[in-house]
């Protein structure tokens, strides 16, 4: 330890000095001049303070770097999907909240505009008390759709969330120092990137966690990136075909992996984000309720808006981009979002759902309830997904969302 005899003016200035450094290379190699100017402890005291505010300004460029990376992650695998360069296809994002309705936002093209329109979920999980962007979902579409919808000659063959993963692994090796690199390399344990995971359908794409499709493999860790993809079909042109949805892995998640899971004989790339659903956080809603066709499955449903994060407000407005009737839909070319469906501030039961579904506008003289599908499961944005038609009952539902709850006998 350095026995520091100066005065305490000379120490105020050498602070000084560190407290300006940061903000450039330019203004670090103006301090390193103003260091200079001392002699003795005072230059030595000054040239340690330095070298540890070097260490943290090189450490927040790397946090910065990944920080835009993993903003813009479904860009960049939009753009891999597609095989397309910056200036070829404009890439518009729709970001979903913490808490906020993931489910709601729906990749889609922009014909008149001539863009595609993405939407993004940032996954976080808890290490240490402290928060980790570990998997980034992206709805995306493929590129058939855009080269049809577009006009384009975007040429094949598209890459996967595989390649998607893989580039980010090979972002977080290139921000590694010499020693990082040389260590993880050396002693580390490896990540196997293998091809996606493609689930049967969207609704079994959601519920997908990313941790389960990573684990232990002959000295790696075995990454498999879920998907779905669903063909396009130039002559309907329905929204929901020509996609390619991703959970991929962020540069955070990587980097953090590199320079210190990876040396832990860890059989997790990073902790799970939610344990496995057993229960929703609740079984009603105190804000409101919709009923709703839901094209896709050929369905009608009542939504509870379960989650503590929905407000009347939040859940009128979901609503509100729903269709009511197999008509609706129809009428609006079979897309995501419709003018509405029924919403109503009380829960399903209370409303009584079953005998509202009978009735005008919707008319199912069979309605009744058949299940409930849980997603989102105890996040902010928790739904329930109450069938009122048999074709959504047990079976076709298994695997499809966090937790499928059977009508009691």
């Amino acid at each position: 330890m350095i026995d520091i005899t100066t005065s305490t003016g000379a120490v105020r200035r050498v602070v000084a000095i560190v407290a300006g450094v940061g903000a450039s290379a330019t203004e670090f190699e103006k301090m390193k001049r103003k260091c200079t100017r001392y002699t003795g402890r005072i230059f030595m005291l000054c040239g340690i303070c330095l070298m540890m505010a070097s260490a943290f300004a090189s450490a927040q460029d790397t946090a910065d770097v990944i920080a835009a990376y993993d903003y813009d992650l479904c860009v960049t695998a939009q753009r891999m999907l597609l095989n397309s360069q910056d200036e070829e296809v404009e890439v518009i994002v729709k970001r979903a909240a913490a808490g906020g309705g993931f489910g709601t936002l729906q990749m889609d093209i922009d014909t008149a505009a001539g863009t595609v329109i993405v939407a993004s979920l940032t996954e976080q999980v808890e290490i240490d008390g402290e928060k980790l962007d570990a998997s980034v979902w992206c709805k995306l579409v493929n590129q058939r759709r855009v080269n049809d919808m577009l006009d384009k000659e975007l040429a094949p063959p598209p890459q996967s969330c595989r390649n998607v993963n893989e580039y980010t692994y090979q972002k977080a090796l290139a921000l590694l120092t010499d020693e990082q690199r040389e260590s993880y390399e050396g002693e580390g344990m490896p990540l196997h990137f293998v091809d996606d995971y493609n689930a049967v359908a969207g609704a079994a794409w959601i519920p997908a966690v990313v941790n389960d499709y990573i684990e232990p493999d002959d000295g790696a860790l075995r990454v498999q990136a879920p998907s779905v993809q669903v063909p396009w079909d130039p002559v309907g042109r329905d929204w929901y075909k020509g996609t390619h949805h991703c959970k991929v892995i962020t540069l955070a998640a990587m980097h953090r992996w590199m320079t210190d899971a990876a040396f832990d004989a860890a059989t997790e790339l990073f902790p799970r984000a939610n344990p496995v659903c057993t229960e929703p956080s609740s079984m009603t809603s105190t804000v409101g309720s919709c009923l709703q066709f839901f094209g896709p499955a050929d369905a009608t449903i009542c939504t509870d808006y379960s989650g503590s994060g929905w407000t009347t407000e939040t859940a009128s407005a979901q609503c509100s981009e729903r269709h009511a009737t197999e008509a609706a839909w129809i009428a609006a070319d079979r897309r995501y979002t419709g003018v509405g469906g029924v919403f109503s501030a009380q829960s399903c039961d209370d409303r009584d759902a079953i005998s509202e579904a009978r009735r005008a506008p919707i008319e199912i003289a069979t309605a009744g309830r058949f299940g409930t599908c849980v997603f989102r499961c105890n996040h902010g944005d928790e739904t329930l997904w109450h069938s009122l038609t048999e074709n959504l009952s047990g079976g076709a539902m298994t695997g499809r969302c966090d937790l499928f709850i059977p009508v009691a006998n």
